[in-house]
């Protein structure tokens, strides 16, 4: 069974990363170039030229087309090679696979799949560029599998252990946790009534000892995950409370690394350029310093193996991310034609 599920949206990239050249990026073990044509819109094709197998993406954009730097050969955006000294007996053979590509809420999301693309299909994460306040927008490069990333988001409880000090107080753990489906979408959350407020919100909480904490987690197949999180004075709804909006999107490179992309939207509540620089920081910190060490060193510990081989030892708050983890399975075999295997082994 292959590692991924190829008919659906994956992110690709931020908006921003992809300007007047050609950006080069692997996904799903494949090497994909992307340009922006004249009227801002953007291509993705194979990165592998057909004449002598040079990645285009050492190349260069002119106009609508992506000129090779090694011979020159031109590509349009569609993949159609449009040089001159390509015929019409040899257009297809010289022509290069392109990918249906949408730009959307700050990111450029890609289709890798052979079905239809249906950009209706993009989960809506508009709250990213849509609402007022603070927003972060960052990528970090794992040498892990993805599926170990959507593990980690789908269960904050390690937020009591690796991120002590920032969305959690160190005792998340002790709230109210429920795992739930919604057809393949698979939310998991905490819920921590009357709870000591977590350092990181207390200047919002007019110095509240203790407060209503939440963490809602909605992961959307294969690799879209909406955090929304916040405290609330006791008894309160959170409506009125003081919220965070997260964006992760976990996009294989191969089957053991992985783009991360996240995003992360709170409230300005005038807080001055060097506290934002500040919580800026932690949170890349978090990301890059604290989850992405932790989920190299357990790639590492598996040895290549299967997850499932391994036999994880499950508990309770393991209920979304195996969850997530078998909607994933079903739908790379549903896509594949395949039936499961008799060895697997099931928590």
């Amino acid at each position: 069974m292959s590692e991924f599920l190829h008919n659906a949206w994956y992110v690709a990239a931020w908006s921003g990363e992809v300007g007047a050249a050609p950006f080069a990026r692997t996904l799903l073990g494949e090497p994909v170039v992307f340009f922006r044509r004249s009227d801002g819109r953007i291509a993705a094709l194979a990165d592998r030229c057909p004449h002598r197998f040079v990645p285009l993406s050492r190349g260069k954009v002119v106009g609508d087309t992506l000129r090779c730097g090694y011979h020159g050969l031109c590509f349009e955006s569609d993949g159609t090679c449009s040089d001159r000294r390509v015929g019409d007996q040899l257009k297809p053979a010289a022509a290069l696979r392109a990918f249906p590509v949408e730009e959307r809420h700050g990111a450029i999301w890609i289709w890798m799949g052979e079905q239809r693309a249906d950009p209706g299909a993009i989960p809506d994460f508009s709250f990213q560029t849509g609402t007022q306040g603070h927003r972060f927008f960052g990528l970090t490069h794992m040498a892990a599998s993805y599926t170990l990333e959507i593990d980690n988001l789908l269960d904050l409880s390690h937020l009591d252990h690796l991120h002590p000090g920032g969305l959690s107080n160190g005792h998340l753990g002790d709230g109210v946790y429920k795992a739930w489906q919604d057809g393949s979408t698979v939310h998991s959350g905490w819920w921590n009534p009357d709870c000591a407020t977590p350092f990181q919100f207390l200047p919002y909480m007019d110095g509240e000892p203790r407060v209503d904490q939440w963490v809602d987690t909605h992961w959307v197949p294969p690799g879209s995950v909406h955090l929304h999180t916040g405290v609330t004075k006791r008894g309160q709804p959170k409506a009125v409370g003081y919220q965070i909006y997260q964006g992760h999107f976990v996009t294989p490179e191969t089957g053991t690394t992985t783009h991360y992309f996240w995003s992360s939207v709170f409230p300005d509540h005038g807080e001055p350029p060097e506290l934002v620089a500040a919580v800026e920081g932690a949170v890349r910190s978090t990301f890059d310093d604290e989850d992405r060490p932790m989920l190299e060193a357990q790639q590492r510990a598996m040895k290549g193996r299967d997850f499932w081989a391994e036999r994880p030892l499950i508990l309770a708050e393991d209920a979304g991310a195996i969850r997530a983890r078998r909607v994933l399975e079903k739908l790379i075999r549903d896509e594949q034609g395949e039936k499961p295997p008799l060895s697997v082994v099931r928590g």
